[in-house]
């Protein structure tokens, strides 16, 4: 992201899952001009069903840095560190998504940001928020408020750019439509979820932000 326009922001994605899902948020590091994709110990390899989802982010999946732990992760020089979670209480205060004009000085331009997102299964413990220095939820009315990862980051960087935080790319041929080999792909993945669901919970999908 040119520092001009705003924040460089990295997103780094917790133990994710699901190829699929991983795919998808490297898109989305494309519309939303991501400086880079991360990733600690992912639990999926990063092959063809992610890059199938990738679409125009294939670069960053190119790119991708991978760490073995959250204190490499956070141990880079980013002027703030901001962790998500669905779980709220006494001892997990957190943002709500539509607060983030609260800390809109965290997103001015030049500051390093990075953003950090839990596991599909189970989100970001307690220890692992401890070092952020934020905390952000989205507000869901429902009776089952998780989301899907990929979801969840699309909501997120969103609503950072509504406060001036990010510019959506201009640059990029982000609006074509899927080919075949995409849509093929996607109904492949269908039908691998169908036939692997008696081994492995469809929860593995759900990103508990």
């Amino acid at each position: 992201m040119d520092p001009l326009n705003g924040p460089i922001i990295d997103i780094c994605l917790v133990e994710p899952q699901g190829a699929v899902n991983v795919g998808s948020v490297a898109r989305l590091c494309a519309n939303f001009q991501i400086n880079q994709l991360q990733i600690i110990s992912p639990k999926t390899r990063l092959g063809k069903a992610a890059t199938d989802f990738a679409c125009a982010g294939k670069e960053f999946l190119e790119q991708v840095k991978i760490y073995s732990t959250m204190e490499e992760a956070v141990s880079q020089d980013h002027h703030y560190t901001i962790g998500t979670t669905a779980k709220t209480g006494k001892e997990r205060e957190a943002l709500g998504i539509d607060q983030l004009e609260q800390i809109q000085e965290v997103f001015a331009p030049s500051n390093k940001i990075l953003l950090l997102f839990g596991r599909e299964s189970s989100g970001l413990s307690q220890s692992e928020l401890l070092h952020c220095d934020y905390t952000i939820k989205i507000n869901l009315r429902g009776e089952y408020p998780v989301l899907n990862l990929s979801h969840a980051v699309a909501i997120v960087l969103y609503e950072i750019q509504k406060l001036g935080g990010l510019r959506a790319n201009e640059n990029r041929e982000l609006t074509q439509k899927a080919n075949g080999a995409e849509i093929m792909a996607f109904v492949r993945n269908l039908r691998s979820e169908e036939h692997t669901s008696e081994l492995q919970s469809p929860d593995h999908l759900v990103c508990r932000l």
